[in-house]
């Protein structure tokens, strides 16, 4: 699935050491046909799940699930690239629902993974991720990314002398409401734009505190009841922890 724009291209870099260069990260003023999704999920959408899909160019966000949705599932899919990249909301691949795994998809060339708005029991593991996974605001906590390859590249800023979006993000604290409680970050391996992991020690349970990166346990006794606990076919099963049911 893509979105074809006539005489355009997204404006991308292809190489993880490229620079930032002007428009990557920016919105296209002059045009009304970039602000164009390729899924959303939406209403009292449930028990539903994208698999094995390609989702190329969109014109803003790949996927969108608005807060009222639950128990959705998006798994082993590539998601690549949008030709508005600017502020204001643009091509994220915005998780606001209840009870929602991302497993097995490689996600790049966008502007976030956002958990975000209404957002709980989000489950994110076993991705390729090159974009930051940003708690942008208002989420209602306990959702847990485990177990996935973050890498930043270098052009992965809002302009060229911004260094935030650093493998784990949150909103700014002037515009944006705070995050939620209990959301856990654990066991992921990361390069922040080559300078090295952040975040990635596996003793380690990071969590959110509102706006920042906090460690929550050098010993986590959740390590004994993972919050993923999963059967054959990777359906969420129930847990102690966090009560996500299949």
């Amino acid at each position: 699935m893509f979105y074809l724009v006539p005489n355009l291209e997204p404006t991308d870099n292809t190489g993880y050491s490229d620079k930032w260069v002007q428009g990557v990260m920016n919105n296209d003023v002059d045009r009304d046909d970039l602000y164009v999704g390729l899924i959303k999920m939406s209403g009292t959408t449930s028990d539903s799940w994208v698999d094995n899909c390609r989702l190329l160019e969109s014109g803003t966000d790949p996927i969108l699930t608005e807060k009222t949705t639950t128990h959705l599932t998006f798994r082993d899919n590539f998601v690549d690239r949008a030709y508005n990249k600017g502020g204001r909301g643009n091509a994220y691949f915005d998780m606001r629902g209840q009870y929602i795994l991302v497993t097995g998809n490689i996600i790049k060339r966008i502007r976030h993974l956002a958990i975000e708005m209404g957002a709980k029991y989000v489950v994110v593991t076993n991705n390729h991720i090159e974009v930051d996974v940003n708690f942008h605001q208002g989420d209602l906590g306990h959702n847990l990314v485990e177990n996935n390859t973050i890498r930043i590249p270098e052009w992965h800023r809002h302009n060229e002398s911004h260094n935030g979006w650093a493998v784990f993000a949150a909103g700014n604290a002037s515009i944006h409401s705070p995050t939620g409680d209990a959301n856990m970050l654990y066991k992921n391996i990361s390069d922040l734009r080559n300078t090295g992991p952040k975040y990635d020690n596996p003793n380690t349970v990071y969590t959110i505190l509102k706006y920042n990166i906090g460690a929550y346990s050098e010993h986590p006794r959740f390590m004994e009841h993972s919050m993923l606990l999963r059967n054959r076919n990777n359906n969420l099963k129930k847990c102690s922890y966090c009560s996500l049911m299949e």
